[in-house]
């Protein structure tokens, strides 16, 4: 799927009325996210995990003290389709959100953003997970106790519990699932396919949103240690008419992978146009397949 433009208007934040002294909703900025305040990007709870991850982060509105926020209401959108709630936080201990393929329920509060009253917590039911390959966009709400303001004006603050404005919008995000290696030397890999360390053929399936691929080879499955880093040529995302399968030639006959015995292979898949590159991993990763390596018959002295 193609990359929008992003829209600076979509994001603008309403402030309220406040005292000298007062509290405005306002997302602060994270340290790693871009101008619009808060950062997403693909996520793998682990290597190889199965499934479309995307992790949202944000910091608390600009002072609004801890403990008078009620708790957050993350929404998404997709290049199609309207904003919505798709996730709850009821605390200020945590500023994050994993988002998944899994229809879900989830309790958040329930009132309009930037308005005069947080709502209630409500839970909203069957919403719909991600789709790998799709594109998607996060705002973030807070509701929260007042403290300061003064939006009736009669010079005393008001008691009440307020929605925030939304945040600015993150950066577009591709849902990316692993994909999946097919072949190794024309075989279903398994652990007892034979390779020449020196040339051997690694078949994967495209997973859609990916242009850009990373092979690993390593010495142990967590790929811990040294690893061979191989990056192949862009590819055409198969949901946009690209080849089901890619395959590489890989040479690996270097350093202590010669004296190895059994060395593992990995795939892993991005988009280019994303501009935060999956984490932890770099990519969004295969499970890892064993390859037996040919014992090589020793130099001529």
């Amino acid at each position: 799927m193609q990359h929008p433009k992003l829209s600076r208007r979509a994001g603008l934040l309403l402030v309220p009325a406040l005292l000298a002294l007062g509290a405005c909703a306002v997302f602060a900025p994270r340290a790693d996210a871009g101008s619009e305040g808060l950062t997403a990007f693909a996520y793998q709870p682990r290597l190889g995990a199965p499934g479309a991850y995307i992790r949202l982060g944000w910091s608390r509105p600009r002072a609004v003290p801890s403990s008078y926020i009620l708790g957050y209401v993350i929404w998404r959108t997709d290049i199609s389709s309207p904003l919505q709630v798709v996730g709850g936080i009821d605390t200020d201990a945590q500023h994050s959100f994993t988002d998944s393929e899994a229809t879900r329920n989830a309790t958040a509060w329930d009132g309009t953003p930037g308005s005069d009253d947080a709502g209630s917590r409500t839970v909203f039911q069957n919403i719909p997970g991600i789709v790998p390959g799709r594109l998607y966009s996060y705002q973030v709400s807070a509701a929260y106790r007042n403290g300061l303001q003064d939006r009736d004006n009669d010079g005393v603050p008001d008691d009440a519990e307020y929605m925030s404005p939304l945040s600015l919008r993150t950066n577009w995000v591709t849902a990316i699932s692993p994909p999946r290696i097919a072949t190794v030397n024309g075989q279903a890999p398994g652990g007892a396919t034979l390779v020449d360390l020196a040339s051997f053929d690694v078949q994967w399936e495209q997973t859609p949103g990916a242009d850009t691929y990373e092979i690993w080879v390593g010495r142990n499955p967590s790929f811990t240690g040294t690893k061979l880093r191989i990056k192949p040529p862009k590819t055409l995302p198969v949901d946009l008419g690209g080849e089901p399968t890619v395959s590489i030639n890989i040479n690996a006959n270097r350093g202590g992978f010669r004296t190895a015995r059994t060395l593992y292979v990995a795939v892993g898949a991005r988009n280019s146009k994303d501009r935060v590159k999956p984490r932890p991993f770099g990519a969004i990763y295969s499970a890892p397949v064993a390859i037996q390596v040919e014992t090589r018959p020793p130099d001529n002295p």
